[in-house]
């Protein structure tokens, strides 16, 4: 064989035929990474950069951020067709195209591809509800919105969670106001007492906030969500190893969780998530019940609460604090709401939203003028579909661009505005629910904790502002910038002016 394969290459003039090899490697390459169809019927949108040149335009400045996407929308209209390396995409830029391709074909557009770093550790095919699909994620979406029932969402449970927390963080607020003064930045205690409902509804207990592990969490999380200006995107999964690390540090963390609960002989007492996925699966085992709740993909549904439950409150949170401090005239309606339903001789309750429209809407304002997850989670389209009449081939995945369509003028009145009336009715006393503000999503891929979110926001703030009342310091103006991330926008860092209220 060898002595055949040099004949070959003593035959072949290698100086002649090289020229059009290459010509017909470059035409293959460019019809496999450019060329299109005449006859596709795909949504207007910015020309194809072949992969991989389209790398190295997303590492300009000028690419960098959420900028571009909202260029995109501007340019090409409410649907539009572009690529992210390799990666058909396809953006929606209004709640009527949210609620056709999410809702009318959801049966095509509920998939999702997981993100490269993720799975190098954590098998979404057999577990966990953010990037699972088909059955998998039926049956694991399931268990946690009854779970989440059974721990008390909507009753007192999970409200006395939230309330003992929110306890702890203002101690913490007043314990830096004596130890550095009145000026400091709250992002880091926002984040420790949010992430720990998480904990809390997941391990059984909550975290101290100068505790080792808890701390590890949180430097994990906050780098899986840094700075990143997309192009990350386009590359091979090899090239997020540096993220491995971290991944690994929460997998550990899990694990220690899940075999301590193995190990307590009241397991199936207990009420967290834990202990709940380990009795039903014990229940389907001996009951000989299929589904797809596997023991070996318990840590990949912690990841995904602590991933989405974490850092989105968290943003909401920090955001809040920032337009409410710059916003003083905000604030004092907020707390002569408190004032006028709650007092000072309780700590607020979830049911008090009911009576306090103007705190409501204070939060959906926030919620519309910086979502924390500015374009969603993408989908992917499992089966070729029509959206407005274009093709949508299967494999396209579709983002949702929830930050442009919550500053889109064709849909609100000075949209750039921070104006928390604008979610009143005309007296004032009733929340009005406005059809493009859709901060959870929608269709079968609606967050499944969105109420706890939505629970969270309202004790958080309204605990804080009940005891507190907190500015910008003199001559500092509030920075509104998107920054440079894509899956998350959060504040940059800012301090804050904390005074007791009644001193």
């Amino acid at each position: 064989m060898m002595a055949q394969l040099l004949d070959v290459i003593d035959y072949v003039d290698f100086q002649t035929a090289f020229p059009s090899v290459a010509v017909i490697l470059f035409l293959t390459w460019i019809v496999r990474n450019y060329w299109q169809p005449l006859t596709s019927n795909l949504p207007p949108g910015p020309k194809r950069i072949p992969y991989p040149f389209s790398i190295f335009v997303s590492l300009l400045p000028s690419q960098q951020g959420l900028r571009p996407i909202l260029d995109i929308a501007k340019k090409y209209g409410d649907i539009a067709f572009f690529y992210q390396g390799k990666q058909g995409v396809v953006l929606i830029s209004s709640s009527a195209l949210v609620n056709e391709a999410y809702v009318n074909l959801a049966d095509c557009t509920s998939g999702r591809n997981p993100i490269p770093a993720f799975e190098q550790v954590f098998r979404y095919d057999k577990g966990g509800v953010g990037f699972s699909v088909g059955d998998v994620w039926r049956d694991n979406r399931r268990f946690m919105m009854r779970s989440l029932r059974t721990m008390g969402m909507g009753k007192h449970t999970m409200e006395d969670r939230i309330t003992e927390e929110a306890k702890a963080l203002i101690e913490a607020f007043i314990v830096k106001i004596m130890k550095i003064g009145s000026k400091f930045d709250p992002g880091m205690l926002l984040f420790r007492a949010v992430s720990n409902i998480i904990c809390s509804i997941t391990f059984g207990h909550r975290y101290d906030y100068s505790d080792p592990r808890h701390e590890k969490i949180i430097k994990a999380v906050n780098l899986l969500f840094r700075e990143d200006s997309g192009f990350l995107n386009s590359l091979p999964s090899a090239f997020f190893r540096g993220l491995r690390p971290s991944l690994l540090d929460l997998q550990t963390i899990f694990n220690e969780e899940i075999t301590r609960h193995k190990h307590e002989l009241d397991v199936d007492c207990r009420q967290d998530i834990i202990a709940l996925f380990l009795a039903e699966v014990e229940r389907m085992r001996s009951s000989l019940e299929k589904g797809h709740l596997y023991p070996d993909s318990l840590d990949v549904t912690i990841f995904d609460l602590m991933m989405a439950g974490a850092e989105t409150v968290t943003s909401t949170l920090k955001w809040s604090l920032l337009y409410i401090a710059a916003h003083q005239h905000v604030q004092k309606r907020i707390s002569s709401e408190i004032d006028e339903v709650i007092g000072s001789g309780r700590p607020p309750a979830y049911g008090d939203r009911r009576d306090m429209p103007y705190t409501q809407a204070a939060i959906a304002e926030v919620m519309r003028f910086r979502p924390a997850l500015p374009l969603g989670v993408k989908r992917l389209v499992t089966a070729d579909v029509k959206i407005q009449g274009y093709d949508i081939p299967k494999g396209t995945e579709i983002i949702t661009n929830l930050i442009g369509m919550n500053l889109d003028p064709r849909f609100w009145d000075e949209p750039e505005v921070f104006k928390p009336e604008r979610h009143l009715s005309e007296d004032g006393k009733t929340v009005v629910e406005h059809p493009s503000l859709q901060p959870f999503g929608a269709g079968r891929r609606i967050c499944v904790g969105k109420d706890l979110a939505k629970m969270e926001a309202f004790l958080f703030l309204t605990n804080i502002l009940q005891r507190f009342s907190f500015r910008l310091p003199d001559g500092v103006e509030p920075d509104y910038g998107l920054g440079n991330q894509i899956f998350t926008i959060v504040p940059v860092p800012y301090e804050i002016i904390l005074t007791e209220r009644g001193t």
